[in-house]
């Protein structure tokens, strides 16, 4: 539910999973969509001194397919041919996060988070909740799961050499407050830098959950589903597009070897059918320290509105720069 007090804050809701949840500005991508539009309609409008071909894109669903549906956001584009005809040599992308306004961020090679999304079953037997000794406590056992995949990530992972992030942010289960019941669900988020780290950690996890399931004699389903690879930056392509970027922020304020980041984009799958480069944006409300600013996804997030000419900015020397 959008807090932020402005006078277009969001009072829209929606349907998810069955419910109906409130719609907020939270993550930016309305203003990605302005500054893509703002870059079309510059480059449109200098059509005649172009030699090449630009493709915009505007996707939708970048944090997953809804539940139900195979694909969705980029992977989708790509089954359907978004980038077959005409089939571009590049792709660039950029996005808003807390950050100095007008800074402009990003690394070579791994740069944000693959993403797969979590869902774990407890299936137990309902009981009264004076008498949890004639059922299966799967409460009991859900506050279990969490904690043992909290420790997984902890105590199993070494964090020198990629960061690695499990958070489980979803518990339903029960109606009344005194009866324990026979379902739980749970769901979460896994954010790994190494393919073969994660598939280890993801096997761990499931072995763990069903030994803890067992101990209280319950029953775990498990599955995992891949939300967003690893962003990728091109290196050689990374290194070309620093000067540009540059030339659009001034070279102070572009950052070509920031650290990596836990948060995840689709557009890596763009990145694995050609080479591309993704850039955060500094978004920021003047003077606000960037490390207590509200980050996407809370209900306080806004992007500065002065930022928008400078991602105008950035895409049409990207485009331009690189026919050239």
């Amino acid at each position: 539910l959008e807090a932020t007090g402005l006078p277009f804050a969001s009072t829209a809701t929606g349907t998810y999973m069955g419910q109906t949840v409130p719609v907020a500005h939270a993550c930016g991508h309305d203003a990605h969509v302005a500054m893509l539009m703002g870059a079309a309609e510059v480059l449109a409008g200098m059509r005649d001194q172009i030699s090449g071909t630009i493709v915009f894109v505007f996707q939708p669903a970048e944090e997953g397919a809804p539940p139900g549906e195979p694909l969705g956001g980029a992977a989708l584009m790509l089954a359907e041919g978004a980038l077959d005809d005409p089939a571009p040599e590049a792709i660039f992308g950029l996005h808003v996060v807390p950050g100095r306004p007008g800074t402009i961020f990003y690394r070579p090679q791994g740069f944000m988070a693959a993403s797969d999304r979590v869902d774990i079953r407890l299936t137990g037997r309902q009981t009264h909740g004076a008498w949890p000794w004639k059922g299966v406590d799967v409460i009991a056992a859900a506050a279990a799961v969490v904690q043992t995949i909290n420790t997984l990530t902890a105590r199993t992972i070494d964090p020198t050499t990629t960061p690695t992030v499990f958070t489980i942010a979803t518990l339903d289960a029960g109606v009344r407050y005194n009866i324990i019941p026979a379902e739980a669900k749970l769901s979460g988020t896994l954010r790994t830098f190494d393919t073969a780290q994660r598939d280890a950690l993801v096997a761990r996890a499931e072995t763990a959950i069903d030994h803890v399931a067992h101990a209280h004699g319950a029953g775990a389903e498990f599955s995992v589903r891949q939300n967003a690879a690893l962003v990728f930056n091109d290196p050689a392509l990374s290194a070309w597009l620093a000067p540009v970027l540059g030339e659009a922020a001034g070279a102070d304020n572009v950052n070509p070897a920031t650290p990596p980041t836990t948060v995840a984009e689709d557009f890596s799958y763009f990145q694995q059918r050609i080479p591309g480069v993704f850039y955060h944006l500094g978004a920021s409300a003047d003077g606000v320290d960037p490390a207590t600013s509200p980050p996407n996804h809370s209900p306080e997030f806004d992007v500065n509105e002065a930022v928008l000419p400078l991602g105008v900015r950035a895409h049409v020397l990207t485009a331009l720069r690189f026919l050239d």
